[in-house]
C-alpha cells in the first residue's frame, strides 16, 4: 500500500494536490489488512479507491502521528516528482544542446540542429549507453577536425577519442560523424547502409578507410616525371587502358602530370571510361572518373592537376547526386562544367523524347557554376544519366584534327 501511495505522489503534476489513491487486484488477505487499517469490517471489491484525506486523518490520530505521504517516504524513500524531474531534465538538455550548437559554429550548427530534432543522437546514445551530450560532444570533437587532408579513419578516431575503433562500422559515434560529413558536403542527412557508400561520404571530407582501397580511375592521363607512378600512367595511356591509382601511390610517389593542351575531363560513371577505352584507346584525351562521390585520391589528383595549370572540367548525372558531385569539385578543385549546363540538360531531355522519363526523387541543390541548371532540373523533374550522354562526351575526347 505504501508503494502505491509513494507512486501516486510521484506521478502527480507538480503543485497539484493528490486526493485519491487506487489499489488494484487486491488479494483477500490484502483487502482484509486494508479494511483493518481503515476500521471497516470488510472491503467488497478487489479494486479500492481511497481518499487520502481519510487516510491522513486516521494516521494522524494513530501512534504513527504522520500523514500518508510522510509514512510512504519513511517506508519507501524520498518522493521525487516525476513530471517536474522530466521537465527539469528537458530544460537541462535544452541548455546542453544550445551550448553544443554555439560550440559547433556556423559550419556545423545545422548538423547539431538535425541531431537535436531528429532523435538520431538520442538513439545513438541509447545504443552506446552513454549520455547524449557525451556522445555528441565526442562527435563534435571529430567533426571540428574535418575536412581533413587524407587522414586514415582509425588514425582520426584514435586522435580524437583515444580509441582507434571508435568509428568502425556499427559504432554509434560513426553514425553521428557520417551525418556531420554529409552536412559539410552539402548532402541530405540520409546515411546509406552500404559500406562502400559510407566510405565515399567520409572521403568527401578527407577521411579514408586506408590508403590502398581508396583509389581513382584514370584513362589517357600522362606524366612528365620519371617516378614509378609517372611510368605507370604513361604505360597505361600508351596502351589505351584504364588505370586505378591508389591514395598510397599518390602520396608515396606523386606523379608530375603533363599539363598538355587538352582539358582534363572528369566523369561520374566508370562506364564512360570503359566506352572511351574501347572506342578511342590510346588516342583518348585525359579522363578521370570519380565513380560516384569523389574519393580523397580523386580530389588529391584533381587538385594537383589544377595546380599544374590544367583546365579541369566536370560532367555528372543530371540528378541530385550528380549536382552534389559537381558542386563539390567546383568548390574544392575549381572545375568548369563539361556538358553540364542548363542548355545541355534541355537538349538531353529533348533527345529522350518518347521514352518513359526517370523522375527526380530528391531536391536538386543549387549548382554553383550554373544556377539556371538548377531551375531547369527542378522545373522538369527528370533525371538524365551520363550513360545516355556517352556519345556526346566521347566526341569531346577524340584527337583534335
Amino acid at each position: 500500500m505504501w508503494e502505491a501511495v509513494h507512486d501516486r505522489y510521484a506521478r502527480q503534476a507538480d503543485g497539484t494536490p493528490v486526493r485519491t489513491v487506487t489499489f488494484t487486484a487486491l488479494s483477500e488477505a490484502q483487502r482484509d489488512a486494508l479494511a483493518g487499517l481503515l476500521g471497516r469490517e470488510r472491503l467488497p471489491d478487489r479494486t479500492v479507491t481511497l481518499r487520502l484525506e481519510e487516510l491522513d486523518r486516521l494516521l494522524l490520530h494513530s501512534d504513527a502521528a504522520r500523514t500518508a505521504r510522510q509514512v510512504a517516504e519513511a517506508v519507501c524513500g524520498p518522493i521525487v516528482n516525476r513530471p517536474a524531474a522530466r521537465r527539469d531534465s528537458r530544460q537541462q538538455l535544452d541548455r546542453i544542446w544550445d551550448e553544443l550548437e554555439r560550440a559547433a559554429g556556423d559550419r556545423l550548427a545545422g548538423w547539431i540542429r538535425h541531431l537535436r530534432t531528429s532523435g538520431a543522437a538520442t538513439r545513438a546514445a541509447h545504443v552506446a549507453r552513454v549520455p547524449v551530450d557525451h556522445l555528441v560532444g565526442r562527435a563534435l570533437t571529430i567533426a571540428s577536425l574535418l575536412p581533413a587532408n587524407g587522414v586514415a579513419l582509425a588514425r582520426l578516431a584514435e586522435q580524437a577519442t583515444g580509441d582507434p575503433h571508435a568509428l568502425d562500422r556499427g559504432r554509434p559515434l560513426r553514425t553521428l560523424v557520417l551525418q556531420a560529413a554529409l552536412q559539410l558536403a552539402g548532402e541530405p542527412p540520409q546515411i546509406p547502409a552500404a559500406a562502400a557508400a559510407q566510405r565515399a561520404i567520409l572521403a568527401t571530407v578527407g577521411v579514408d578507410a586506408d590508403s590502398v582501397s581508396t583509389d581513382v580511375l584514370v584513362l589517357g592521363l600522362r606524366a612528365v616525371g620519371d617516378g614509378p607512378v609517372d611510368r605507370l600512367l604513361n604505360l597505361a595511356a600508351e596502351a589505351g587502358e584504364p588505370l586505378r591509382l591508389t591514395l598510397r601511390m599518390l602520396r608515396g610517389a606523386p606523379p608530375t602530370l603533363d599539363p598538355g593542351r587538352r582539358p582534363l575531363s572528369v566523369c561520374e560513371n566508370p562506364s564512360v571510361v570503359e566506352a572511351a577505352a574501347d572506342r578511342l584507346g590510346a588516342a583518348c584525351a585525359p579522363v578521370v572518373c570519380t565513380d560516384g562521390m569523389p574519393t580523397t585520391a580523386a580530389l588529391r589528383l584533381l587538385a594537383d592537376a589544377h595546380r599544374r595549370g590544367m583546365t579541369v572540367r566536370v560532367s555528372a548525372d543530371f540528378d541530385a547526386a550528380g549536382a552534389h558531385i559537381a558542386n563539390l569539385l567546383a568548390r574544392r578543385v575549381g572545375t568548369m562544367p563539361w556538358r553540364y549546363t542548363a542548355d545541355a540538360y534541355r537538349q538531353a531531355i529533348a533527345a529522350q523524347a518518347g521514352r518513359d522519363p526517370v523522375r527526380l526523387t530528391r531536391r536538386v541543390p543549387e549548382v554553383v557554376f550554373d544556377p539556371d541548371l538548377t531551375v531547369a532540373m527542378r522545373n522538369a523533374g527528370v533525371a538524365v544519366f551520363e550513360e545516355q550522354q556517352t556519345d556526346l562526351l566521347l566526341g569531346d575526347l577524340v584527337p583534335s584534327r
